[in-house]
């Protein structure tokens, strides 16, 4: 299942901040989640995480922990980026 967050990646350059990442990955081919394409400019948390499932199983990460799988699409030919983290958080690139 995925839940879109609402950010959305505008036209200018922002930083972004990860808190408590444990993964990620970047990779140029596509793939949907739950038959969703997600191939626009937004930021997504995948619900019910098989990835995050597979760390937790391993006891590479604590139950306890409050991680998120968050998948970054982007349009055009730009790679996919999703990362497991506590959080995640942007604003305006300064300059």
């Amino acid at each position: 299942m995925v839940f879109e967050t609402g950010v959305f990646l505008p036209d200018y350059l922002v930083e972004v901040m990860f808190t408590e990442t444990v993964a990620f990955r970047l990779q140029a081919a596509e793939y949907s989640i739950d038959g969703n394409d997600q191939c626009d400019d937004f930021t997504y948390e995948v619900l019910d995480s098989a990835w995050l499932a597979v760390h937790l199983e391993q006891n590479y990460v604590g139950a306890e922990a409050q991680l998120r799988h968050f998948k970054f699409s982007f349009a055009g030919s730009s790679p996919t980026l999703e990362v497991l983290c506590g959080a995640v958080s942007h604003r305006r690139a300064e300059g």
